[in-house]
């Protein structure tokens, strides 16, 4: 930890990479499928994965994120991992993104009472607008 317990608050993705790779322990599968099996096929997300970059199925687009040193956007392929982890990297429709929070909100993923609880402020004031506040597992803005 870099602060004491309550002092300050500082996002790490460590932590996910990490319940990624004990999900896969645990179920004996890839955490990308046991996505697809459990996340991504109940919501109805067909056009949602994790996917290798020299991989990436029709119709999928490169992500871009601006640069700043030349005030122009480049590819982020030499910023993220070759396929996502358990910190991120899923490649998702923004209609695949309702079917995600629609079946989310009606507790067909975790009972209503634990979205409740993501969802619930845990850190942070809220006051900066980028930063926002942290629930459990969720930034809220």
């Amino acid at each position: 930890m870099m602060y004491p317990k309550g002092e300050k608050f500082q996002y790490n993705n460590t932590g996910y990479v990490l319940l990624a790779m004990i999900k896969e322990k645990m179920t004996g599968i890839y955490f990308d499928q046991y996505l697809k099996e459990n996340i991504f096929d109940v919501c109805g997300m067909k056009s949602t994965g994790y996917y290798e970059l020299d991989r990436l199925p029709a119709k999928c687009t490169n992500n871009y994120i601006y640069c700043a040193d030349t005030k122009d956007y480049r590819t982020n392929i030499f910023s993220v991992d070759v396929k996502g982890t358990g910190a991120g990297g899923a490649f998702i429709a923004v209609k695949d993104i309702i079917r995600f929070w629609t079946n989310l909100l009606e507790g067909n993923l975790i009972s209503k009472s634990y979205v409740s609880d993501m969802l619930s402020k845990q850190s942070r004031n809220g006051d900066d607008a980028e930063e926002g506040y942290y629930g459990y597992g969720m930034k809220q803005i």
